[in-house]
């Protein structure tokens, strides 16, 4: 009872931060101040009251999807407007990492969304689906009038993902200048790899720098990161939990396929988790340094959440 209780109040003051950064960065992006007169990054992205690191869109994907997926742990189902706080916080939280210009964070948050209202579109949760649906569409054509928000994140994306090797891939040349350069070091030290956060000492010998892009102060690729400065032995100790994810995602939906068509809360919580693991740990959508401090903190609670819905039923009663 007390560890539900915690992970209840968990869930709540997650809430209200995103609540917070939702209001907060809305009217930094209206104003190009928050209202503790933080001036937004740039005039293409807001980052509320992380300043110079433009990490908003990176928390709120961090975030929202465990408040949506437990959202009935806030909201009690018999509240009339149950369906109407939730549709209404999706949308805001697309909205406010729209405004981040946060755009890795926001091709996984529209994969995860894609995933959750495609499942209660098979659950026959209609009153859901379509207000979903509506809203993501009127938030996004609301945010992308704005020239700077469309310049970021429709032309530069595009004019980005257009020069990848091959073309169109899900991260921009800088990233594959990155991946090009750690390849190269790889190659030198296959098995331990250069030891954590040491991409920047190497990145700029010349023997291994792939061009003037290529140094950074991580990959930004877990998979590419860990077999860098992990070695093999690190990587495929990360590659097998990846399996792992994506066993247990499968075996949650075809194992439970008559709980989850008839929206048993237990099943439809654990493929969801299942799922947004999968796309957090996606191997080639950009992600911040595996060593991230608080980016890691969330990275292993949710590790924390899906463990005990794979591999603990008591959580059923949570």
């Amino acid at each position: 009872m007390n560890n539900k209780k915690t992970f209840e109040k968990f869930l709540l003051i997650i809430f209200l931060c995103i609540v917070f950064f939702i209001i907060d960065g809305s009217i930094q992006f209206v104003l190009g101040k928050n209202i503790f007169l933080i001036e937004a990054f740039s005039e293409y992205r807001v980052s509320s009251l992380m300043g110079t690191e433009p990490k908003l869109g990176s928390y709120i994907f961090y975030t929202a999807p465990i408040v949506i997926i437990f959202f009935d742990k806030i909201f009690k189902t018999n509240n009339k407007f149950f369906d109407s706080y939730l549709i209404l916080f999706i949308g805001l939280t697309f909205l406010i990492i729209i405004f981040s210009g946060d755009r890795a964070p926001l091709l996984r948050y529209f994969i995860f969304l894609s995933g959750f209202i495609f499942l209660s579109l098979i659950q026959k949760n209609f009153k859901l689906v379509a207000p979903c649906l509506i809203s993501l569409l009127l938030f996004s054509s609301v945010a992308l009038i704005n020239e700077n928000v469309k310049t970021r994140i429709i032309d530069l994306t595009l004019k980005q993902i257009s020069k990848t090797e091959p073309k169109y891939m899900p991260y921009s040349i800088n990233y594959e200048e990155h991946y090009k350069t750690s390849f190269n070091i790889i190659k030198d030290h296959t098995l331990f790899g250069i030891g954590p956060k040491n991409f920047a000492n190497y990145c700029g010998i010349e023997k291994y720098n792939s061009s003037e892009l290529a140094c950074a102060t991580s990959p930004h690729n877990y998979y590419v990161q860990v077999f860098l400065e992990l070695g093999l032995f690190g990587f495929l100790f990360l590659f097998g939990f990846y399996m792992s994810i994506i066993k247990n995602l499968f075996l949650s939906i075809f194992h439970n396929l008559r709980s989850l068509l008839y929206n048993d809360k237990f099943i439809t919580k654990k493929v969801l988790i299942n799922y947004y693991l999968f796309i957090l740990l996606f191997p080639i959508i950009p992600n911040m340094s595996f060593y991230n401090n608080w980016a890691n903190v969330f990275l292993i609670t949710i590790i924390g959440i899906y463990i005990q819905t794979n591999y603990n039923f008591k959580f059923k009663n949570a």
